[in-house]
């Protein structure tokens, strides 16, 4: 937690601590020398269920209500400093490229080993057995390829973990890659005191296991692919397991670790709040996610080993188009069957898993990860409709023909049979290519804060202060402002609009700005420059500015200045009070008075004052009575005082002889 005043000046801030019995709330204690202003809040913390990391920041307002003492207390809504805000939301777990791409190797590699490795046993074995003699020369391919393919994913998903680590440390405490590179400390706190570590230490094993097992499988192949459909040789089954426990570590790294069942997404799947039931000893979000990945892996690795190994395994060996059509005859079968069983498992836990987070279909679309889970839905309905293709078209072609049916004649005079092979590895292949755009989007899943059953409440807020408008006319023109204040920060609108067919048009205008003037402190003036909103007419404009404007309680003075290249400047007044409910705001004169002495620059002694007097539109105000108080702000020296004399003459101008001080030193006024 990092505190910092208006000028971004860090300030002093106690031990973090937690309340008792309270696992998620953090408290720190604010030393009784914060002077009155506005200071904003900056939190960031990573939760140990799930190595997340959420940041955020608020803002609260200290006020001097004894004149001797201040006391901090929150205050209506107060935006926090944009850009300090800014900075601590860009260490939320979000959809960062670096980790996206990071993530996604890591899970297209596990897919790929576990996915392989089950289409291994179940579907390349079987089949290989029930080929007999015409299986045998293809068997040391798929196991050399596929070992080849295995070892490579191993090692860059090796690779990735370690880069994730990197990449989580720099994101807890917001530094570079180098410098996280070099905190041995807080990656170790990291791997030891969170279920992130709990799952990376289970990923990293598994790849390393797994790195081994594909070596030895691609250095050392065995003449044949075990005949038994459910039982592999060890180096399989040891891959299957190693796959699965990979697998598990990206559930217990995952948005399921930290599930906390809302009332209404338990009763939607039928859990009791609080009460997600356990399963394998594991939460019952989490066992739901572990199976999710895993069915998944079973379906798209089935795809990229098929794409990647069983294609170019079929030249590789020698194999002929019959042999071809022969193995995926019986081949695709087999893995329809599984496919189909994955669908359904994906679908219930899908659903679950949202569930979990919101049973609000317009709150999860509303959200970056609705959007992409929106996405990572498409593709898998559209790798569905691809497979029920193959499995209901083209796998009958192949079977008849391998069954020694008579086939009619394609239209390119080649057999059914065989377009349909080609189809079938085509489809196969862009499947392959969809799966991976599905693989991406469940990667970024894994980044994105999901939604919140929460979140539309949370939202709302507490009652905000409402807008208030009022006009002022100046030189032809009607000005209105609007002030709108809110916990995202306040906004103040000009329009301008032409009343009198004389007014000058506003295509000269070069800026506009709002200049606020606390009145209730000496706190000086500060301009905000307005951007355009809409188009800019000759008669008609609309200018906009937000930010943290109205921080303290009281009343300001806000000019809008409205800056020309050609007709004079145009200035309107307005007074706003604000109080810790209500706003109001009036339309008030702008004079602004210019300033010369004579002698120029002054000296000590007799001095002249010279002031004109102008409204907002530029003209000299006449009949005015001013009054001049000169002060010496170094020896608080107030005087002499006096009321200023028109000048004869000469329309809005007044003078006033003082007498300026006469020392060795000399001395300086403000006037």
């Amino acid at each position: 937690i990092q505190v910092y005043d208006r000028a971004r000046t860090p300030q002093k801030v106690g031990a973090l601590g937690q309340p008792s019995g309270e696992s998620n709330v953090i408290k720190t204690s604010l030393p009784d020398t914060l002077g009155p202003g506005v200071y904003t809040v900056v939190w960031r913390v990573i939760s140990a269920a799930d190595g997340h990391v959420t940041a955020g920041s608020f803002a609260f307002r200290v006020r001097n209500t004894t004149g001797t003492a201040g006391s901090a207390q929150d205050v209506g809504p107060i935006a926090p400093d944009a850009q300090l805000a800014a900075a601590a939301e860009a260490q939320i777990e979000s959809g960062d490229p670096f980790r996206w791409v990071i993530r996604a190797i890591t899970m297209a590699g596990g897919i790929l080993l576990l996915g392989g490795s089950l289409f291994t046993i179940g579907i390349a074995s079987p089949t290989v057995a029930d080929l007999g003699e015409k299986g045998t020369s293809i068997s040391p391919v798929l196991r050399e390829r596929f070992g080849a393919f295995g070892a490579i994913a191993a090692v860059a998903v090796t690779l990735m973990l370690l880069l994730d680590l990197v990449a989580q440390i720099m994101a807890i405490k917001s530094i570079g890659f180098l410098d996280a590179m070099n905190s041995t400390n807080t990656g170790w706190q990291l791997l030891t005191s969170t279920l992130y570590g709990l799952g990376w230490f289970a990923k990293m094993a598994a790849a390393l296991m797994l790195t081994g097992v594909m070596l030895f499988i691609w250095r050392k192949p065995r003449v044949a692919v075990d005949a038994k459909p459910r039982i592999g040789p060890a180096s399989w089954d040891l891959a299957i397991i190693a796959g699965s426990l990979f697998i598990l570590g990206l559930s217990l790294s995952s948005h399921a670790a930290a599930v906390h069942t809302e009332p209404a997404a338990s009763a939607a799947v039928g859990v009791a709040a609080e009460d997600h039931g356990h399963g394998l000893g594991l939460p019952l979000p989490v066992l739901a996610d572990w199976l999710h990945a895993a069915m998944a892996s079973l379906w798209v690795g089935g795809l990229f080993y098929m794409a990647l190994v069983l294609f170019p395994a079929f030249r590789l060996a020698g194999f002929s188009a019959e042999e071809r059509r022969g193995f995926l005859a019986k081949a695709v079968p087999r893995f329809s069957r599984l496919a189909i069983l994955s669908v359904v498992a994906l679908a219930v836990t899908g659903t679950y898993s949202v569930l979990t987070h919101s049973n609000d279909l317009g709150t999860i679309l509303s959200t970056e990860y609705g959007i992409v889970l929106a996405v990572k839905v498409s593709a898998y309905c559209v790798l569905v409709a691809i497979g029920a293709i193959n499995l209901l078209r083209l796998t009958p072609a192949l079977q008849r023909k391998a069954e020694g049916a008579s086939l009619k004649k394609g239209t390119v005079g080649k057999p059914q049979s065989r377009v349909a092979s080609a189809v079938l590895s085509g489809n196969v292949r862009l499947e392959a290519g969809i799966a991976i755009i599905a693989v991406v989007c469940a990667a970024g899943l894994t980044l994105l804060p999901p939604p919140s059953a929460n979140a539309t409440a949370a939202a709302v807020g507490p009652a905000q202060i409402a807008p208030v408008t009022s006009n002022a006319e100046v030189a032809g023109y009607t000005v209105t402002l609007t002030a709108d204040l809110s916990s995202e920060g306040d906004t103040l609108t000009a329009n301008v609009i032409a009343t009198s067919p004389a007014a000058a048009p506003l295509t000269d205008v070069a800026k506009v700005l709002f200049r606020i003037t606390p009145q209730t402190i000496d706190a000086g003036s500060t301009s905000y420059t307005a951007g355009l909103t809409g188009a800019l007419t000759a008669q008609k404009g609309a200018w906009t500015a937000s930010g943290p404007i109205l921080t303290l309680d009281g009343g300001y003075l806000v000019t809008v200045i409205v800056e020309r290249t050609v007709a004079p400047d145009m200035k309107a007044g307005f007074r706003l009070d604000l109080t810790d409910s209500a706003l109001t705001s009036t339309p008030v004169g702008v004079v602004d008075v210019f300033v010369a002495t004579d002698p120029s620059p002054p000296i000590s002694g007799t001095a002249t004052l010279m002031l004109t007097a102008r409204d907002g539109a530029g003209q000299e105000v006449e009949g005015a009575t001013v009054s001049v108080s000169a002060q010496m702000p170094a020896r608080g020296y107030v005087g002499p005082t006096g009321i200023a004399q028109p000048v004869p003459g000469k329309a809005g101008q007044y003078t006033l002889k003082v007498v300026l001080c006469q020392t060795a030193r000399g001395c300086w006024y403000s006037t």
